[in-house]
């Protein structure tokens, strides 16, 4: 299997403290290259709008951390541990960049788009799936065995070593250099085609840096969960390349819970059943173990995964598949009536209809599918969520009539409920279809045809799940 996997070169992408990097070049006078910070706004205010234009800079707001720049955190500034007092207490010049906010909520659309020019210049060489506002995965198998054919099989050394990783058996490699200047005879599976790959990564960062003034890090594996994870080890400005023969070590000492998927209820219960802690120890077990404790499909994947074996693709996707938009509802803000649960979905309504009008005119595409979800917080932290969701046939694209056709849905849920509160809120289009060329829009919603039937997965007209929601990152949503 590692083997057929070494035919692959997969690249994970992350932009370094990316919403940070946007108010940094939006107003590069004041903020570029200074210790910032972008703070929420303040919910119990008075939830004036602030477009991406504006003065935006409040040094004296105490609003939680979204992003905090790499100068900021060289002098020690925390995001999750800290808020914007505290923040500035460890770091004086510590300049607070409240998010945006439109619609009595914050309004993402300056990062979003920001994000899709970084993603329009990485996909130039590859398949590019945006996987959120700030990250996305390339497949440059193409394009680097081209390159190596025109090098007669001998890897292109990049066009700067700076920043440049290598992870081996033996751990990293002290000076990238090093791993490409080996004889023919040191070179294993994969390892020419990933050595190609991070030349072409230095130049896409490059790209990025010079075409937008953003930087990236970037992990270079033969799959996904390895490039991820790769991805994060040397930040900011930085590339990893994770050859198959430095995988063990990689995965070693790496806790379960940094796994994809396994850092929820699973991965607690996998650590439990097995009294383990780290993807090595998980290694251990056999297939057989792990099916007796898992099942047949639980317990291959649980092998496969602590071997670092993942036959997912990259799927060419620069759009998202759905649209959404949501608030939270924290202490005496906690909906608890239907009257104010409908105005909250007409104000995300509002956003819904601008960021739908937005994509139609330049996707030509239309959806078909409204969700809600709604759910009330875990214990505290905020961290934890039980939510529920709604679906039915989306019927029209202006804010009131998703907002009626939502509010029905929550509706139907509150009568099944003794006593309900709702701290989070979302509404969410998807299900899009492409508007054939020349045909107007109204045109198009006449004839677009019966809605999608009950028997079509995920577009019942009342599709219901109940879900536990793991550890919830909201400035990753699309």
């Amino acid at each position: 299997m590692a083997e057929a996997q070494a035919n692959r070169a997969i690249v994970h992408v992350d932009l370094d403290a990316f919403y940070a990097q946007v108010e940094q070049h939006r107003d590069p006078d004041r903020l570029l290259g200074k210790p910032v910070a972008v703070i929420q706004y303040n919910p119990y205010g008075d939830l004036k709008s602030y477009k991406p234009e504006d003065d935006r800079v409040f040094n004296s707001s105490n609003g939680s951390l979204i992003a905090v720049s790499y100068e900021a955190r060289a002098a020690g500034v925390k995001r999750g541990a800290m808020r914007g007092d505290e923040a500035r207490k460890v770091c004086p010049e510590l300049q607070l960049v409240q998010v945006p906010t439109a619609n009595a909520k914050a309004d993402l659309t300056h990062y979003r788009d920001s994000g899709k020019q970084v993603m329009d210049i990485l996909g130039r060489l590859g398949t590019c799936e945006r996987a959120s506002i700030d990250e996305c995965y390339l497949d440059l198998t193409v394009e680097a065995r081209k390159r190596l054919s025109a090098a007669a099989g001998h890897p292109p050394r990049p066009t700067s070593f700076e920043r440049v990783h290598v992870c081996t058996e033996q751990g990293p490699v002290e000076d990238a250099r090093d791993w490409w200047d080996r004889n023919d005879q040191s070179w294993g599976d994969g390892e020419r085609l990933l050595a190609t790959t991070a030349a072409i990564m230095v130049e896409l960062r490059a790209a990025v840096r010079a075409e937008l003034g953003y930087t990236c890090s970037a992990g270079i594996a033969h799959n996904k969960i390895l490039a991820k994870l790769a991805s994060g080890m040397h930040k900011p400005m930085a590339e990893t390349v994770v050859p198959l023969a430095g995988v063990p070590h990689l995965l070693e000492s790496l806790p379960v819970s940094k796994l994809r998927q396994l850092g929820g209820k699973f991965g607690n219960s996998v650590m439990s059943k097995l009294g383990i802690s780290t993807v090595g120890e998980l290694a251990t077990f056999s297939l057989a173990k792990l099916d007796a404790h898992f099942g047949e499909q639980n317990a291959r994947w649980l092998h496969n995964l602590a071997r670092g074996f993942d036959e997912e693709e990259v799927q060419q996707r620069t759009l998202p598949k759905s649209l959404s938009c949501g608030k939270t509802f924290q202490g005496p803000n906690t909906l608890r009536k239907l009257e104010p649960v409908l105005k909250w979905l007409g104000e995300l309504g509002k956003e819904l209809e601008t960021r739908i009008a937005t994509d139609r005119a330049a996707n030509s595409r239309e959806p078909r599918l409204l969700t809600v979800q709604f759910g009330r917080a875990k214990g505290k932290g905020w961290r934890e969520w039980d939510s529920s969701s709604r679906s039915t046939a989306l019927q029209k694209c202006d804010a009131a009539s998703m907002a009626k056709s939502a509010h029905e849905l929550v509706k139907r849920w509150a009568a099944n409920e003794q006593a309900w509160t709702i701290e989070s809120l979302f509404i969410s289009v998807s299900n899009f279809v492409p508007i054939p060329t020349g045909t107007s829009i109204t045109r198009f919603l006449k004839q677009r045809g019966p809605a999608p039937s009950a028997s079509e997965p995920g577009s019942s007209a009342l599709a219901v799940q109940s879900t536990e929601k793991g550890k919830v990152k909201q400035k990753k949503a699309l």
